[in-house]
């Protein structure tokens, strides 16, 4: 049986917050959406999800610092709002790359993804394409590597701002 990695993470996080003792109002609200989600999902094998989610519920994590290691949501809000995200910011040819901590794991697959490089268009560019590359990376290393790939191809002319390429 192939289920939809979204559903899982879903109901994992579900199952996670339903055993927190005290949640906060964000944390209701939260589990109030999943809870939503769970009965919206259409033949969903729900019980196999349940079954497999509880499983693996001691290993689901959802922030991390810049060293890849686990925290708490309190530490990373305030990571969030009184820490710089930037890994590195660079200008080239009219065009931003920016490589930022994102401290949330945006992977719905194994492994983790808490740092994004995007290329945008500066206001010096009248293009009006806005952003036209991201790549994620799961720990610091690859992210200042993904950085400098990224200024290189800025600078090599190889990133397009048309949409059909």
């Amino acid at each position: 049986m192939k289920i939809d990695p979204y559903t899982f993470k879903c109901e994992e996080m579900y199952h996670k917050l339903n055993r927190t003792d005290a949640l906060d109002e964000e944390g209701q609200s939260l589990l109030s959406k999943l809870a939503h989600f769970r009965e919206s999902v259409p033949d969903c094998p729900s019980e196999k999800i349940k079954e497999l989610a509880a499983q693996h519920n001691s290993r689901m994590q959802i922030y991390f610092d810049w060293d890849g290691e686990p925290m708490e949501f309190w530490e990373w809000v305030f990571k969030k709002e009184c820490l710089p995200p930037h890994v590195a910011d660079d200008t080239i040819n009219n065009k931003r790359i920016s490589t930022v901590w994102l401290g949330m794991n945006l992977s719905l697959y194994d492994g983790i993804l808490i740092f994004e490089t995007m290329i945008f268009e500066t206001d010096d560019d009248e293009s009006g394409e806005g952003s036209f590359y991201q790549e994620r990376y799961g720990n610091y290393n690859e992210a200042e590597i993904g950085h400098k790939k990224a200024c290189d191809l800025v600078r090599s002319g190889e990133v397009s701002t048309n949409s059909e390429d």
